[in-house]
C-alpha cells in the first residue's frame, strides 16, 4: 500500500514556513554584506542573534526587549542588553560605546515611535559609520489584491504580523529616514523566487517585470547621518 499523502493544507503550510526560512537567510546574508567589515556592530532588536551568527569575526553588541531572546543572543553577542530601544535607560547601559554600523532589521514597524530610537542610536554612532535598516513592503502585490478582495487578515508573522504598528511603502520608508535626519546611501529590494503553483509563479514574474517594487518583501537601506 501506497504512503497516505498529507492534507493540502498541511502541504501548503509546510511550503510556506520552508519558503519563509529561506528568505529569512537571504535576509541575514544580504544584511552581512551591506554591515560589510565595519567591525563594531550594534544589533536593535537582535532577537536571539540570528544577525550577530551571520557576522562571525565581528564585536556585535544587542539590544532585545524579550528576556529570554537576550539570553540566547548572548551565546553569539559580545553584550546584550535586556531593554527597549525607545528606552534612553536601556542605552545608557551601553555608555561610553561607539559603534562602526547600527542595525535595525524588521524593527522599526513594531514601534509606534521609531524616531525616538533612530535619535537615540545616532548618540551611539561613530562620526563615519552607518544605519543597515530592513524595513517590509505593505505595498507587495498580494496585499494590494487582498485589499482588492476585501481581506486585511493578521498573521503570527510576516507583512501583517499583528505586532506590527506602523506599515511603509518604499516612499514612506524613504521619508521615515529623512525625517529621522538620515541620508540614504544604498537601497535594495528584497524577495525570494516566485513559489507557489504555476499560475502564481506566472504572475509575480509578470508583475516583476513592470514594477519590482510590487512583488518586493521589504526594503533594505544603508544610510548616513546627515551631520550639520
Amino acid at each position: 500500500m501506497g504512503r497516505a499523502s498529507a492534507p493540502s493544507g498541511q502541504n501548503r503550510e509546510v511550503s510556506l514556513m520552508k519558503a519563509m526560512l529561506v528568505r529569512e537567510e537571504a535576509e541575514e546574508r544580504l544584511v552581512a554584506d551591506a554591515v560589510g567589515f565595519g567591525p563594531n556592530v550594534l544589533d536593535c532588536g537582535c532577537g536571539s542573534g540570528r544577525i550577530a551568527r551571520t557576522l562571525r569575526g565581528l564585536e556585535v553588541d544587542g539590544i532585545e526587549l524579550s528576556r529570554t531572546a537576550a539570553e540566547m543572543a548572548r551565546a553569539v553577542c559580545r553584550r546584550v542588553v535586556n531593554g527597549s530601544v525607545t528606552d534612553p535607560a536601556a542605552w545608557q547601559e551601553l555608555a561610553g560605546q561607539r559603534y562602526d554600523v547600527i542595525v535595525f532589521c524588521h524593527v522599526l514597524e513594531h514601534l509606534t515611535d521609531p524616531f525616538a530610537a533612530l535619535a537615540l542610536a545616532g548618540q551611539y554612532i561613530e562620526s563615519s559609520g552607518r544605519f543597515v535598516i530592513v524595513l517590509p513592503n505593505v505595498a507587495i502585490w498580494r496585499l494590494r489584491w487582498h485589499l482588492l478582495t476585501g481581506r486585511w487578515e493578521y498573521a503570527d508573522e510576516g507583512i501583517l504580523d499583528r505586532t506590527h504598528v506602523r506599515f511603509y511603502t518604499r516612499k514612506t520608508a524613504r521619508e521615515l529616514l529623512a525625517a529621522a535626519g538620515l541620508r540614504i546611501c544604498e537601497e535594495r529590494l528584497l524577495g525570494g523566487p516566485p513559489g507557489g503553483n504555476a499560475l502564481r509563479r506566472w504572475i509575480v514574474r509578470a508583475v516583476r517585470g513592470l514594477a519590482a517594487t510590487a512583488t518586493s518583501s521589504a526594503f533594505l537601506f544603508v544610510a548616513k547621518p546627515s551631520r550639520g
